[in-house]
């Protein structure tokens, strides 16, 4: 499913332009990851991919700690505290808000296109 929604979208990594940090929020089963500009893709435990499962299960082994005790900003859910480590992984900022570090075909995947990194740019950020 892809919803329009206001807020969050990815960015570049600032490590390499062949990844994008993508936010991903997870309530009640649920995981809505922010795909593009003002657009979000929801999947279940059953429909979430494999990509999305891989940094995931390492994100959840690795991250045990959070680096805030109250809510995060939005801007918080972008910056790596944990380690170069996890550049190319992602991180879990509190209990419902992740960071996915994924590939640029990652998420063109997710965005449902066959896109290079130029015109993922433009996806993404219109």
């Amino acid at each position: 499913m892809l919803i329009p929604v206001l807020g969050l979208s990815p960015i570049v990594a600032q490590h390499s332009d062949e990844y994008y940090r993508v936010p991903m929020w997870k309530n009640d089963g649920k995981y809505s990851v922010y795909v593009a500009e003002n657009k979000v893709r929801i999947f279940d435990d059953n429909s979430l991919p494999d990509c999305i499962k891989t940094r995931l299960s390492m994100i959840l082994a690795l991250n045990k700690n959070f680096p805030y005790k109250q809510r995060a900003t939005s801007l918080d859910l972008f910056i790596n505290y944990f380690g170069e480590e996890y550049n190319e992984i992602g991180w879990r900022i509190d209990e419902e808000y992740f960071l996915l570090v994924l590939k640029v075909s990652e998420l063109a995947s997710l965005i449902g296109e066959q896109l290079n990194s130029d015109s993922l740019n433009d996806e993404v950020l219109n």
